[in-house]
C-alpha cells in the first residue's frame, strides 16, 4: 500500500468514527428534546455533507399519527453538535443560513465529551423557543364514525 492509499484508509476511518459518533449525539439529543417537549424525536433521513441548505440533525417523530405535533415544536431547525470543541457560533450560523427564507427557528444543541448538554440560539428567538416548549402534544382525535 502507497503513502497516499494509507493516508486515505486513515482519513477514511476516522470519517467513520466521526459519523458514528455524531449519530450517537443525534439519539442523546432525540432523548433530550422527548424530555423537554412530551413529542417523540428522531434522526433526520435527509443529511448532506456537501454544503449548502440541510434538513435539521433531528425532528419530531408521528410515525405513527398518534398525535398533533404544535406548529412551535415543527418550526424547532436543531443542529446538533458532539464534539471536543464543539464551533458553536459556527453551528448557529449554520443552522441560521439552513433556516433563512422560512419561519423555522434555528438552535444548536451541543455537547462536549463528558459534559452536559447546552443550547445556543439567537437572543430574539428565546421567547419562541419557550412558546414551543410549553406545547403539550394533544392526541389526534379519531375521526367520526359513520352510521
Amino acid at each position: 500500500m502507497t503513502e497516499e492509499e494509507e493516508r486515505a484508509a486513515v482519513l477514511s476511518k476516522r470519517a467513520k468514527g466521526s459519523r458514528r459518533k455524531g449519530g450517537v449525539g443525534e439519539r442523546e439529543a432525540c432523548r433530550l428534546m422527548e424530555g423537554l417537549t412530551t413529542v417523540k424525536w428522531k434522526r433526520s433521513a435527509i443529511q448532506s455533507r456537501r454544503g449548502g441548505r440541510e434538513a435539521a440533525d433531528i425532528i419530531p417523530d408521528d410515525e405513527d399519527g398518534s398525535s398533533v405535533i404544535p406548529d412551535e415544536i415543527v418550526a424547532l431547525h436543531i443542529e446538533v453538535k458532539r464534539q471536543k470543541q464543539p464551533n458553536l457560533f459556527g453551528a448557529l450560523k449554520q443552522a441560521v443560513g439552513d433556516c433563512e427564507g422560512t419561519s423555522r427557528l434555528p438552535m444548536v444543541l451541543a455537547r462536549r465529551e463528558r459534559e452536559e448538554w447546552v443550547v445556543m440560539l439567537r437572543a430574539g428567538d428565546l421567547l419562541r423557543l419557550a412558546r414551543a416548549l410549553r406545547q403539550p402534544s394533544k392526541k389526534k382525535k379519531p375521526p367520526p364514525s359513520k352510521k
